[in-house]
């Protein structure tokens, strides 16, 4: 009796080979670390028993930004993992957690033996370790091209076996677009890309200040970070709200991440400011008769801006979260274009991974917000607090020295506006608080100069300091530009 099994006995886990020649440039095994140490993370395995207890980064994660970017799907050597990698990759992008079940559903069929492969993956993860993933990505794309290579000769060696010496070397000579990307820009096509530029303008979005955005050039510009700075109590969030609501007006959407205020904090301030009711009145919920008409008048232009006007107020989001929600708003059909996306503030965006120390933190954050704008293509403005150092130091200019946690957000950052509050020269004067918008770095223009601004408290809004040429009431609600908003009588 013969022992040969029909192909429908056969155990189809192991059946597959991706290669002829799988011995050459094989990864499966570094591939399988990187699985592992992505399932550990995301369900939480590779965190100690008092982790767990404290609720340290229990939340479910996904594929790493920095991961996707370089690693793809088909850069695996063994089908199964791929397959994995792609699901994982997949619900990452739609914000859902990696989970056995869902790996299972959305590798059905895609390779022989999908349910071992999976179940042994995430039996694995139970007890794998979160490991640097730098050198193992490093040797999977290696590996990936070791076998375009492999292809390409044994494509050649066709070529030579029939006798067309000229086809073998120009395909052994040709760059591999696949893994051999063409880098840089020529001449020619450098040039029809400034015509392009010049014939068409890069749109500016700009802010509520007219001093402030001639300094600028125009204001803020897509793909860059523009850093607001300042001790506690100096203005950074109104500095916000005040843009925020400017871009509503002029028919963007704006996304803000309120780290530290409460959502309706803020929607009372942006009622103040815009509108010009005291700010006792709108906290204490107190509201004159004219009062309530203004905050009626502020209504209806949000009111008409719907979800283009979205606030995120979650407490502990981390970097991961906050690059997740901002995409998946990115993506959304339903609102204007996106303006502007503002971080309030940058310290505040919780850890990770609570070993890590907090240079390291704030300099991951920054620089994944800066790629964050390069790739949303839309201006970031990001709120950061200041060392407590210059506080007491005599000389009250503030420097970039003075960025509290890293110097990455410095070099990162292609504005940086560091809120100085003047001292009073005459203090039997009428007060009125003067905060100077330092511009410390400039990417876009001159660097290191003061742009004035009266600070009404009262009110929780900056306006240009008199004599500066611009029209006071420039925050208002009457300057919009739907013709369909109801007429506004001029504020104060």
């Amino acid at each position: 009796m013969s022992s040969t099994m029909m192909p429908d006995e056969r155990d189809s886990y192991d059946q597959y080979e991706p290669y002829d020649e799988p011995a050459v440039a094989d990864t499966s095994s570094e591939e399988r670390v990187v699985l592992t140490s992505i399932l550990a993370v995301a369900t939480g395995a590779a965190l100690s028993a008092n982790d767990v207890a404290e609720g340290h980064n229990t939340k479910p994660v996904g594929v790493p930004t920095w991961l996707m970017s370089r690693l793809k799907p088909h850069h695996f050597s063994h089908r199964g993992y791929g397959a994995v990698y792609a699901a994982m990759v997949d619900l990452t992008s739609h914000g859902e957690s990696i989970e056995q079940h869902r790996l299972l559903t959305e590798t059905m069929g895609q390779a022989p033996g999908m349910a071992k492969t999976v179940t042994e993956l995430c039996l694995g993860a139970v007890s794998a370790s979160v490991v640097n993933l730098d050198w193992y990505v490093d040797k999977i794309t290696e590996g990936y091209r070791l076998r375009r290579v492999q292809e390409r000769v044994a494509r050649a060696a066709q070529f030579v076996q029939t006798g067309h010496a000229n086809q073998a070397l120009e395909l052994l000579h040709s760059p591999d677009p696949e893994t051999d990307p063409q880098e840089g820009m020529g001449f020619h096509a450098l040039r029809q890309k400034h015509r392009h530029e010049v014939a068409n303008p890069i749109r500016t979005v700009g802010f509520p200040w007219g001093p402030l955005n001639r300094e600028l050039n125009g204001g803020m510009r897509p793909g860059c970070m523009y850093v607001f700075a300042g001790r506690p109590g100096t203005g950074k969030t109104i500095t916000a709200q005040a843009t925020m609501f400017d871009l509503v007006k002029r028919g963007y959407s704006s996304l803000m991440f309120s780290l530290e205020m409460r959502d309706t904090d803020l929607l009372r301030r942006v009622y103040s400011a815009a509108g010009g009711i005291p700010m006792p009145e709108i906290m204490g919920d107190r509201l004159s008769r004219e009062s309530m008409e203004k905050l009626r008048e502020v209504d209806a232009v949000l009111d008409e801006a719907g979800d283009s006007f979205w606030v995120d107020s979650t407490r502990g989001l981390t970097i991961e979260e906050i690059e997740r929600r901002a995409r998946t708003y990115a993506r959304r059909r339903d609102v204007k274009p996106l303006g502007a996306i503002v971080v309030d503030y940058l310290q505040k965006v919780a850890k990770t991974d609570p070993r890590i120390s907090t240079f390291d933190h704030i300099s991951d954050v920054s620089q994944r917000l800066y790629n964050l704008a390069g790739e949303l293509d839309v201006p970031l403005l990001v709120l950061a607090q200041l060392n407590r150092g210059s506080e007491y130091r005599e000389n009250s200019s503030l420097q970039l020295s003075d960025l509290r946690g890293s110097g990455q957000i410095e070099q990162d950052a292609d504005v940086v506006i560091m809120l100085e509050r003047e001292p009073q020269e005459d203090p039997d004067a009428e007060p009125e608080t003067v905060v100077n918008f330092a511009i410390r770095k400039n990417r876009q223009g001159r660097c290191d100069v003061l742009v004035p601004m009266v600070f009404e408290g009262r009110y929780a809004r900056f306006l240009p300091k008199p004599g500066s040429g611009d029209d006071r009431t420039e925050m208002a609600v009457e300057d919009r530009v739907s013709a369909s908003w109801p007429r506004l009588r001029p504020v104060d």
